[in-house]
């Protein structure tokens, strides 16, 4: 993930670089869509972290995540298969924002976190980073 790439299982990577999450949706693909907007894929980067403490990989999860929120501020821009396949993929992305909130105190984190669960996106405050929370580890 840190070379600006996104695989699927299954699929070839993808280019998924800052400011362009929004806009990636390659041939089309559901299942791809899903997995890609679940954000479960940033487990290899939090465990990355608990394993090493390197830093660069808890911001670069951190990073996805804040710049996936800002990308998806305003659904209604998305055609319906987008739409959808961002809700299915919420229940799933609930989680490892709750993970990643366990590494890492932020109030931007803290209103995803909170509009992922009430089903409405959440606005995006990036103001200042955020600060490290009390390790736990990452459950696959």
């Amino acid at each position: 993930m840190r070379t600006g790439r996104f695989a699927a299982p299954g699929t070839a990577p993808v280019r998924v670089v800052r400011g362009t999450h929004a806009d990636v949706d390659p041939d089309g693909d559901r299942s791809w869509q899903l997995w890609f907007h679940s954000l479960e894929w940033l487990g290899g980067l939090l465990g990355e972290y608990e394993r090493t403490g390197d830093r660069a990989a808890l911001d670069t999860a951190a990073g996805i995540a804040k710049d996936r929120l800002a990308g998806h501020a305003r659904p209604e821009r998305f055609d319906a298969h987008r739409r959808e396949a961002v809700a299915e993929a919420a229940r799933f992305r609930l989680g490892a924002l709750v993970c990643l909130r366990r590494h890492l105190a932020a109030r931007w984190l803290d209103e995803a976190i909170a509009s992922t669960r009430s089903g409405r996106p959440a606005r995006s405050t990036t103001r200042g980073p955020g600060t490290t929370a009390p390790t736990s580890r990452w459950r696959s």
